[in-house]
């Protein structure tokens, strides 16, 4: 259920900037998205950019142990003055797994709430609740994914980002 939640605000959030196409999102090498939107409006001043910077974090444990949770979470860094009209924030912890044929892909092991806000602020969160390996056969393979959306004078942006990978010990 998760899943299709996020596939929706994705495939909703894509479909509102096709019909105004002015939002964009920048990831760069860091944790880093930046979703910006221009302003065409002739009421608004011209070429205004309103964005916001979403941090993703690597997996983290609270408590360290073998045993204990693992959680990810992602939340607004920055805003431009004048700040979005709103925006929403969802993050999940994805694990890398192998199927039948011996192909790898992604895993959603755990999605944290998607938070939205009017106006959009500094310091908006989403948090998994902590995930407990299910195989303690081996070390496991797991990235944080958020989906940033900004909405702004009627337009939207959206921006996807993945943590880096990190190798978790499931003893």
């Amino acid at each position: 259920m998760g899943r299709i939640c996020k596939l929706m605000l994705v495939i909703t959030a894509l479909l509102c900037a096709s019909v105004v196409s002015a939002g964009a999102a920048v990831a760069d090498s860091s944790n880093t998205v930046t979703v910006h939107v221009h302003s065409t409006s002739k009421t608004i001043t011209p070429n205004t950019v309103v964005d916001c910077v979403a941090t993703v974090p690597n997996p983290y444990q609270i408590v360290a142990g073998a045993a204990r949770p693992w959680y990810t979470e992602s939340y607004v860094s920055s805003c431009s003055v004048p700040p979005p009209d709103s925006c929403s924030i969802v993050v999940s912890l994805d694990e890398l797994v192998n199927d039948e044929s011996g192909n790898q892909s992604w895993q959603n092991r755990q999605e944290g709430n998607q938070t939205s806000v009017a106006p959009c602020k500094i310091n908006l969160k989403s948090m998994t609740s902590g995930y407990k390996c299910l195989s303690t056969l081996t070390d496991h393979e797991f990235k944080a994914s958020v989906i940033f959306s900004i909405f702004w004078n009627g337009q939207v942006a959206v921006g996807v980002k993945d943590s880096n990978t990190v190798t978790i010990p499931c003893e």
